[in-house]
This record gives structure tokens, C-alpha cells and sequence, in this order.
């Protein structure tokens, strides 16, 4: 597949100041100054980004009690669960990065569900079409 050009999720500028510290692709918009992860998959409902909670070795699935609970609304209750990419963020005092949290940026995320999630949600309902329906016990003379 071709490469893709890095843009600005907001203003599609391609005149982006880059950085890759962490091996995740960080864009300072010189057009309209937003700071976002580029996205830089040429299928993004088809591939996990280089930082999906989704991958087995992410932070998010390093805590058993929180991953749980994420699985039990995500996966299993069928909440949708979007990706960050492009979408606008800030620093924390400690210098990390988090999403600017917002009306804005939830319309703009609803448009982008996680490959990760997909792709899970898809196999959990899956399962549920596979497994045998299970009746209740019931007793003679009740």
C-alpha cells in the first residue's frame, strides 16, 4: 500500500511539525495549531494504531481491574469505543499528552471507531452466535 501523507485531522494541512520520541508520530499543525497523533495507517478501520489499548502490551491492558471494566462496557456491553488519532491534545505538568476533552472532540471522534474495538466487539458477537442457547433448569412438580 501506498504511504500516506501526514495532515492535519482538523484543517488538512500536510504542514505539519513532527516528532516521533516515543515511536508514536506527534504533528504541531503550522496552519491552524493543533497538536494531535498523526495518523499514518492507510486502513484505519482495518489496522491497530502503533498505541491501541487494544495491543496486548498497552497500559491500558497492563491493569487487570480497569481492562475489566473497559471489556464489560466496551466489548461485552457493545459500547463503542473510539480512536484518539488526530484528535486535538495537550500536556499535562509531567509533559504527557492527553486528549482535549470536549463537545467538539466527541463529535469529531464518533466518526472513528478503534480497529481494535472492531474487531474485538465483532469476535464477542461472534461467540454469542456460536455458543449453544442455554435453557433454565427446571424440576418435575414445581
Amino acid at each position: 500500500m501506498k504511504p500516506i501523507t501526514p495532515a492535519c485531522s482538523a484543517c488538512g494541512s500536510t504542514d505539519l511539525l513532527l516528532t516521533d520520541g516515543d515511536g508514536t508520530l506527534h504533528g504541531l499543525c503550522r496552519s491552524c495549531g493543533r497538536l494531535q497523533e498523526v495518523e499514518t495507517r492507510p486502513e484505519p478501520i482495518r489496522q491497530l494504531c502503533d498505541n491501541c489499548a487494544y495491543r496486548p502490551d498497552s497500559p491500558e491492558r497492563a491493569d487487570p481491574w480497569g481492562w475489566a471494566e473497559h471489556r464489560d462496557r466496551h466489548i461485552d456491553g457493545g459500547v463503542p469505543f473510539y480512536c484518539h488519532k488526530g484528535l486535538p491534545l495537550d500536556f499535562d505538568p509531567l509533559g504527557h499528552t492527553h486528549v482535549i476533552e470536549g463537545e467538539a472532540t466527541t463529535a469529531e471522534a464518533l466518526q472513528k471507531p478503534c480497529a481494535g474495538w472492531l474487531a474485538a466487539r465483532l469476535a464477542h458477537c461472534h461467540r454469542q452466535i456460536q455458543a449453544p442457547t442455554r435453557h433454565p433448569v427446571t424440576t418435575i412438580g414445581e
